[in-house]
């Protein structure tokens, strides 16, 4: 009589005992759509969240990429303001000598950390040098600005600042795009998901980071996704049209330094010093691949543009230097490897310099206040 079947734990409950070929359960597929959607979906939040967690915590900082609210309904922060410009109207020490620093971003010190600035520079700079002056230079630059979009404004606060004099800040790619097509790009990039981006990780640096070679880094691969979504730059529109000679050019040159000549008349009314400088692109430093990053046609170049610089100061009276020398001279040195490389921009960038660039232009502006150039200055005790 055969035995009976000792239970088991398959047989239990009515399981039956697994075999080889069970098909054990398959995960499912996002399908390509799907994962198209959740791209859209997951990079909106990574560059919405820092863009309204700026404008709800940190409103004063929506400037940075030209905010309508916060520059009197305009796309371009023609209104000066940076979180600065409060400081222009503070109490003055006993002989103080006191700067308003104009410009665009190149003043203003995007991608430096503030200590970096070229008006932080030539203030701590001027301190050391000359320590019985309490010398004090005030950054009312602005990103994306020109002399001729901000004319109206300086003249209307200019007789309001207690300052001694006005250091402006020129550059060439002031004269490659009318106010108009200067505030439709504006607008285009702060309309865009790397304006958004970009804000947010300004303003990290700069508030919170102090410096940070990463975020900077991350704000450039966001500048170069704008240019390709947007289609390549026309070298007709870049620092370049400085150098090209047609009636337009020459027109929107004719523009900035009337403004800028505008702005000189007011000082001289007021007694108050003025000055205008130029800092040099990359593209205009040596045919060296790293400092056309653009590649842009070179031969388009066929206008000095720093002398016509100083034909237009010439024509307009106004004192101005431009520091192509110092910056050129800098450059065929580290390509001759007399001085280690230095890129005196940023990475990826033909236009902000770094904090090595931004001392040369600092270096400038002291030697220039320091021999009486800008404003006489009381000798030393």
């Amino acid at each position: 009589m055969p035995e009976p079947a000792h239970p088991t734990p398959d047989s239990i409950g009515g399981n039956t005992p697994a075999t080889a070929d069970a098909a054990q359960p398959t995960r499912r597929k996002l399908s390509l759509r799907k994962k198209i959607l959740f791209l859209v979906i997951f990079f909106t939040l990574l560059f919405g969240i820092p863009e309204a967690a700026v404008r709800i915590f940190l409103p004063q900082y929506a400037y940075l990429q030209f905010s309508e609210t916060l520059t009197g309904g305009r796309p371009v922060g023609q209104r000066g303001g940076n979180e600065f410009e409060h400081l222009v109207y503070e109490p003055r020490q006993p002989r103080e000598i006191r700067f308003a620093m104009l410009g665009d971003s190149v003043m203003w010190g995007c991608g430096l950390a503030e200590e970096d600035s070229i008006p932080a520079q030539v203030q701590r700079k001027l301190r050391e040098k000359r320590p019985d002056i309490p010398w004090r230079c005030v950054n009312l630059a602005g990103q994306g600005v020109t002399p001729a979009s901000r004319r109206d404004q300086v003249l209307a606060d200019i007789d309001k600042w207690p300052v001694d004099a006005v250091i402006y800040q020129f550059h060439l790619n002031d004269v490659a795009w009318t106010d108009d097509q200067l505030t439709q790009k504006a607008m285009k990039v702060d309309a865009g998901f790397t304006g958004l981006f970009r804000n947010g990780g300004q303003v990290l640096r700069v508030k919170y980071l102090r410096s940070s070679a990463l975020l900077a880094f991350i704000e450039q691969q966001a500048k170069m996704l704008y240019r390709y979504a947007n289609g390549p730059f026309d070298p007709a529109t870049s620092g370049l049209a400085s150098g090209a000679d047609s009636d337009v050019i020459r027109a929107r040159w004719d523009q900035q330094f009337a403004a800028m000549a505008d702005v000189k008349a007011a000082c001289d009314h007021l007694g108050r010093g003025f000055r205008v400088y130029v800092f040099p692109q990359a593209e205009f430093l040596s045919a060296d691949p790293r400092d056309n990053l653009e590649y842009y046609d070179r031969g388009k170049i066929t206008v000095d543009p720093f002398q016509r610089f100083d034909d237009y100061c010439s024509k307009y009276k106004l004192p101005g230097r431009h520091l192509f020398r110092e910056v050129k001279s800098q450059r065929d040195a580290m390509l001759a490897g007399q001085i280690p490389y230095n890129r005196l921009f940023f990475t990826i960038d033909t236009n902000h310099p770094n904090p090595r660039g931004a001392e040369i232009f600092a270096d400038a502006i002291v030697e220039d206040i320091l021999s009486g150039r800008v404003l006489p200055i009381p000798p030393p005790p």
